[in-house]
């Protein structure tokens, strides 16, 4: 009896090192893992008209490859004459330096703006000499978003989603050490602290969709690619149409080389005259094109789909550097894949917006 006492014993010790064993291994890195995938969350509309938003990509380990913050935003200070050409105001100083409307180019980028010192030239309208042209001026609303304007609240979230990646969770983050009066949010939430709810706009998705369920299928095997680890946002030039608009990426790539997942949107007016994207828009038909899209530049590794310049495959085209047009894009400025199931649309701008994050994540 005491033989076969101290063998059961033996046995128990010996099952339950091995689950201590087998538990060590499962945390060895002391990461959490999620469900692979491209996932979306955003605010309610604020009360200037403006959401909040973020993209959370998990790569085939269930590792978190990449966060995006962004908020939709406007300039309103487009305007556009009977032949297309594209102005911008500029207020005059009240003494000898007058108002003016200056010509722009559709891809002059933001940063490369005319100043009031800048010099007026042939093509620019001035108050009290052109006031004709200038009252035929129509304005057009620009859907922008703070990522592609650039500013202090775009570094400061940028720390905050590096942090998010590197301790691959939200848990435990102290959001005051990503929280200034530069960073608060639309007027009705100026109560809160800015970098609380963009955090929890991450927690709800890891909380969420993003957890592991009985059908989620973890890769085991490194897949090594050509490009750097990490993530970039991805912008396509100015499109001017009945409204100003972008097409904007958000690229991940795992530790391994690996494009892990694509995130392609629109700017786009959203409901009451407020200012959106194509996903949070769901009156405008675009994410599943865009998602299936996205899964298919994972699944090539790339862009380099076979092109077409009309929506019956018989004419090849390389992709265009920039896109002219808006969302009515004349005939030949679109281009289509045959290779996509599910991507039925133009694809020149996903495809453009996509390769501008690429080419900043290149070996």
């Amino acid at each position: 009896m005491r033989k076969l006492f101290m063998l059961i014993f033996t046995l128990a010790v010996g099952l339950i090192l091995t689950s201590c064993v087998n538990l060590e291994l499962e945390t060895v890195d002391g990461s959490i893992q999620y469900k692979p995938g491209v996932y979306f969350n955003h605010t309610d509309v604020g009360t200037n008209g403006f959401y909040t938003y973020s993209v959370v990509i998990v790569d085939a380990y269930g590792k978190i490859a990449g966060v995006l913050f962004d908020e939709t935003k406007t300039t309103s200070e487009f305007f556009i004459d009977d032949d297309d050409h594209l102005y911008i105001y500029i207020e005059g100083d009240g003494e000898g330096l007058p108002n003016t409307y200056r010509a722009i180019a559709r891809d002059i980028p933001i940063g490369e703006y005319p100043k009031a010192s800048d010099p007026v030239t042939a093509n620019d309208l001035v108050s009290d000499i052109n006031d004709a042209e200038i009252l035929a001026l129509d304005e057009i609303i620009a859907h922008e978003t703070r990522k592609i304007l650039g500013d202090e609240w775009v570094a400061q979230t940028e720390s905050l989603a590096e942090r998010i990646v590197a301790e691959q969770t939200t848990d435990g983050i102290d959001t005051s050490d990503y929280s200034s009066d530069e960073t608060d949010l639309n007027d009705e939430y100026l109560t809160s602290s800015k970098a609380d709810l963009l955090l929890g706009l991450v927690q709800t998705i890891l909380e969420g969709e993003a957890q592991i369920d009985d059908d989620t299928v973890l890769a085991t095997t490194p897949v090594h690619g050509s490009y750097t680890p990490g993530y970039e946002f991805g912008v396509t030039g100015r499109l001017v149409g009945t409204y100003i608009s972008y097409y904007t990426s958000f690229v991940a790539v795992d530790a391994y080389g690996s494009i892990a997942g694509v995130y392609v949107d629109a700017t786009a007016p959203a409901e009451e005259d407020s200012h959106g994207t194509a996903w949070i828009h769901y009156g405008i038909n675009l994410e599943a094109h865009a998602r299936a899209f996205g899964e298919a530049v994972v699944e090539m590794q790339g862009t380099s789909f076979t092109y077409y310049e009309t929506n019956r495959f018989r004419v090849e085209t390389p992709l265009p550097a920039q896109i002219p047009g808006g969302f009515d894009y004349p005939t030949n400025s679109r281009i289509y894949t045959d290779e996509i199931a599910g991507c039925t649309i133009g694809v020149e701008g996903l495809a453009t917006a996509v390769e501008a994050a690429l080419s900043e994540l290149n070996n």
